[in-house]
């Protein structure tokens, strides 16, 4: 009898045990299960992210409270005062950057170099988009470094360089803790956030162009180069974007050399040609010059009048825009006013076109070169005799004909060659873009040490130039028309007009005195030397640089540079 009574005891403490324990499951289940949105913060939903996601007791409410960290992608420079690193990280495409960023870990060398996305399985899929945005940045990024730095060096990274400092700008990440319970209901998954003013150029650099950016209304945009940027307003929220890309840019079959074509000169400078900015600069206490695709004249008349120049120019250079939908001879603007931009180091020269017909100047193409230097030296030849022939214009001489000897027209790039623009983008030689830079470089000091003198100012120069270069397209015309036309023989098919144009140039020279003379500077002798200098200058920026043309109405206005409405993606 005994012994039934402990058996019968046993059973009902193993029962109340199983009971206790059930009714603890449930009880710690209804508790865990306080935690809204958990279960969307794992790493099936946002990778990698979430061993940053945690629960938190909430005394209070009796409650969890989910807490999760999503990245702010944003552009950073990599000398700015406070380093991103202290609350995120850089995206370099190394595999310490992709650690940093919570970013899955691939192979970066051998045959894997070219698959860094490793392939996708169909789980991938209902990952976060920016999850997806960021590894196409690493991808991109690493393509960079290793490819077109310093003589392709896989090591290269952001920390190595001293010759970056102060001019690149590196997309980066801040980490960003948010709660759940402060999420809007139609949100189902973690955000990333980020602005407009990065967005737009941080898809700018991955080869994508915007087909509408209306932020306001809620409409963004962007295709290109097997991606694609679209957008939704979420109620509670704003504007939310979502990124897909097609799986094969990151297949093998893709070659290194595809991407590399695709890269732009990663600069502020650069990024705010995308923005039709063009940037002058701060060496020669120039302004910025803004303009709109979308109705050139006004934007072109009032850069003249930046420039200084008079009412009556403005008209007849307004009247001709209208006329062709064409900026031949203002043209020449963005050489003579913006900084360098292809990075010291590196073979990336692809930026973006801020106005029509930029890369249709007399100091970009091949005919105004030989009819420059053909001019060059009779100028110089002429105050040689008379023995009135400057320090600089000797120096001017001898930088273009060292150019010519040293990158001759058989040679890829070349100096002159119409090639070196129209057909290598980011293929030119680091020599070839060190000396452009240098010569560059030299022009600018002159200018400096000029501007200390009473009375001289660069823009003055620069707008007395464009006065009359504004003239050239109409007067070449005339003149080939009625076959008065100054030509070298530069072979069959090559442009009268671009030639003309540079004698034109040359010509009007007296001109350009009498509108430095009407600006408060008058050594006609220094006048002269700063303008065959400032020739000079423009035609080694153009040589530096290859450009991107954007299609009219597709342009990212002006006033989105620098934009700090926010943005959340996907």
């Amino acid at each position: 009898m005994s012994n039934e009574q402990d058996n019968t005891a046993v059973v009902a403490i193993i029962i109340a045990l199983i009971a206790f324990f059930v009714t603890t499951a449930q009880l710690l289940q209804a508790l865990f299960g306080t935690a809204e949105g958990y279960r969307r913060c794992q790493a099936s939903v946002i990778g990698a992210w979430a061993t940053k996601t945690r629960r938190v007791w909430r005394w209070s409410e009796f409650r969890f409270e989910t807490i999760f960290t999503t990245p702010n992608i944003h552009l950073y420079s990599v000398m700015d005062e406070q380093r991103p690193v202290h609350l995120g990280a850089f995206i370099e495409g190394s595999p310490t950057s992709r650690r940093e960023t919570y970013t899955d870990q691939v192979s970066l060398g051998g045959t894997e170099r070219l698959r860094e996305f490793n392939g996708y399985s169909e789980a991938n899929d209902d990952l976060v988009s920016w999850l997806s945005f960021l590894s196409m940045l690493h991808h991109f990024q690493f393509f960079y470094f290793s490819d077109t730095i310093y003589g392709r060096n896989p090591q290269f990274n952001l920390n190595d360089s001293w010759a970056l400092a102060g001019k690149m700008t590196c997309p980066a990440i801040t980490f960003r803790t948010r709660s759940w319970d402060f999420m809007p209901p139609d949100i189902v998954r973690p955000f990333a956030t980020s602005n407009v003013g990065d967005i737009l150029a941080l898809a700018h650099r991955l080869g994508l162009h915007w087909k509408e950016v209306r932020p306001d209304d809620g409409v963004m945009r962007a295709e290109g180069n097997g991606q694609s940027i679209t957008s939704t307003t979420v109620r509670g929220i704003g504007l939310l974007l979502q990124y897909t890309f097609d799986r094969s840019i990151t297949e093998e079959k893709i070659r290194t050399l595809d991407i590399v074509r695709t890269l732009t000169v990663p600069s502020r400078e650069a990024d705010m040609l995308g923005f039709q900015i063009v940037s002058g600069s701060r060496d020669l206490y120039l302004p910025d010059f803004i303009f709109d695709k979308s109705n050139n004249a006004p934007a072109v008349k009032l850069t003249m009048a930046k420039l200084g120049i008079n009412r009556d120019a403005q008209d007849m250079y307004v009247d001709y825009v209208q006329r062709s939908g064409s900026l031949h001879g203002f043209s020449d603007l963005i050489g003579m006013v913006t900084p360098f931009l292809p990075l010291p180091g590196s073979s990336v020269v692809r930026i973006f076109s801020p106005y029509p017909d930029v890369h249709d100047s007399p100091t970009n193409w091949w005919e105004g070169f030989v009819v420059y230097h053909a001019r060059l030296l009779e100028y110089t030849e002429e105050k040689r005799k008379t023995g009135d022939l400057s320090e600089q214009m000797k120096w001017v001489l001898e930088r273009f004909e060292y150019m010519r000897r040293t990158y001759p027209w058989n040679q890829c790039p070349s100096w002159e060659a119409e090639s070196a623009n129209n057909d290598i983008k980011n293929g030119r030689s680091i020599r070839f873009l060190n000396d452009l830079r240098n010569i560059w470089s030299m022009t600018m000091t002159y200018f400096r040490k000029l501007q200390r003198k009473q009375s001289f100012r660069y823009i003055d120069l620069v707008g007395a130039h464009i006065a009359q270069a504004v003239y050239y397209p109409d007067l070449a015309k005339v003149n080939i028309k009625a076959g008065t036309n100054k030509r070298y023989e530069l072979g069959a098919g090559r442009s009268k007009r671009v030639a003309e144009g540079m004698h034109i140039y040359v010509d009007q020279i007296p001109k350009i005195i009498e509108f430095m003379k009407e600006k408060g500077f008058d050594d006609e002798s220094i006048i002269s030397e700063a303008w065959w200098t400032l020739i000079l200058k423009a035609m080694c920026w153009h040589r530096s640089v290859a450009f991107i043309e954007i299609e009219r109405g597709f342009s990212v206005p002006p006033s989105f540079h620098g934009s700090r409405i926010p943005v959340y993606i996907a």
